[in-house]
Formats: C-alpha cells, structure tokens, sequence
C-alpha cells in the first residue's frame, strides 16, 4: 500500500515494467556501493603510507643528525631496515589492521543494535560466547606473536648487515676465501626470518576460523536452547537467518 502513491504518480507501469526498473535499481545501487567502497579504500590507503613515508623520513632524519658516537655503535644494516623494512611491516601490520578494524567494529555495532532490539537474550548469549571466544585466543597467542616479531626483527638486521658486508667486500671475500662463512649466515638468518614470518602469517588466518567456529556453535546452542524453552519451530528458522546474515 505504500507504493500507491508513486506508481500513481508514474501513471500506473506493468508489472513487467516495474520488474525491469527495480533490476536497474539494483544494478544502480549496486555500482554505487562500489564506488563509495573503493573511494574509502583509496582514503585508507593513502592515510596508511602517508603515514609511513613520514615515519621513515623522520627517522632517516633523525640518524642523519646523530653524533659520531651513536653512528659508531650502530650497524648500517639495522638502521637501514629500521628506516625501510620496519616502517614497512608497521603499515601492513598495524596501520592498516587497525584502520579496517575500526570499520568493520562500527558494522558490528550497528548489527549487534538491530540484533538486540529483536532478540536481546540470543544476542547477548552469543555475544558472550564470541566475546570469551576471542579474548581467550588472543591470551593464548598474545606471547607468541611477540616473541615471532622479536625473533624476525632481530635475523632480519643480521640478514641485510651479512649481506650488505658480503656485497661490500666482496672482493676481498674472494681474495681470502670467505665465501662460505657469508652463504652460511645468510642461509642461517634467511631461515629464521622467513620461518618467523611464516608462523606469524598462519596464525593471522586462525582467528577468522575460530570466530566462525564458535559462531556456529554459539548459534546451534542459541536454536537448541528455543526449541527445548517450547518457541514454536516456524520461528526459530526466521530468527537464525537473521543471525547468520
């Protein structure tokens, strides 16, 4: 009844015609979901390396203008992978994780709003159960993740100062025979790098898959409890697909 007064308006179309205009509608809305995704994306992306082109050219300043003393008890290798590597890892690692975020936790709110005005008691249940679910993984993972950065910051300077000395005199190297002493400690730190990355980068994928996990189950624990409290079947159906979507 509500459509009325517009279709009125518009002389009263077919059937058929208000079938096609609502799939261009759908074609328009949808482009214009793209537009305004891509148009955020584009801002995030450009606030995350600004960012980090101003921290690495702070920092490069900031050794450029370090006393002789300083610069005697640093290797290249580790300022230069402060100044480019680190601020690297910094953007992909925490400037942007916490950008899409900050997103995604304004969606929840707005979902969880409209979850608790039509089922309050499943909404907190499941929000409970998620909520343990999360903090629990991130206290159990919380140690690793750390000692994993520590342990790639730490092979990954020694990685580029092998590399940068075998490079460098790499003539001398030759003349004397050192060849193998540099292939060993690269291998060895290449290794320990990479193998830190690895683990860090598998364990990034875990916490999608636990959530879901527990959301399924928090969900088939939401649906047993209606049933065996006598809700009628036909409703638990509605009110799960609102869940799940």
């Amino acid at each position: 009844p509500f459509l009325a007064p517009p279709l009125r308006a518009l002389g009263v179309p077919p059937q058929r015609t208000l079938v096609i205009g609502t799939l261009v509608a759908m074609v328009a809305v949808s482009l214009l979901k793209i537009g305004v995704l891509s148009a955020v994306q584009r801002a995030q992306f450009r606030f995350a390396f600004g960012l980090q082109s101003s921290l690495s050219q702070r920092l490069f300043r900031t050794y450029m203008m370090q006393p002789w003393p300083f610069l005697l008890r640093r290797n290249s290798a580790e300022l230069i992978h402060n100044v480019s590597a680190a601020t690297n890892l910094l953007t992909f690692n925490t400037t942007l994780p916490v950008i899409t975020a900050t997103g995604e936790a304004l969606v929840g709110l707005s979902i969880c709003a409209v979850l608790l005005a039509s089922e309050p008691l499943g909404t907190l249940a499941i929000g409970a159960t998620l909520g343990s679910g999360a903090w629990l993984f991130h206290r159990v993972t919380r140690g690793r993740v750390a000692e994993w950065g520590r342990m790639r910051q730490e092979h990954e300077a020694l990685r580029l100062r092998h590399l940068q000395q075998g490079i460098g005199g790499i003539k001398d190297i030759a003349v004397l025979g050192r060849q193998d002493h540099f292939l060993e400690a690269v291998r060895r730190h290449s290794d320990a790098s990479f193998g830190a990355l690895e683990r860090q980068l598998v364990l990034q994928q875990m916490p999608r898959l636990w959530i879901e996990f527990l959301a399924v189950s928090g969900m088939v624990g939401f649906a047993a409890a209606m049933v065996l409290a006598g809700r009628p079947v036909a409703t638990v159906g509605p009110t799960l697909g609102l869940f799940a979507a």
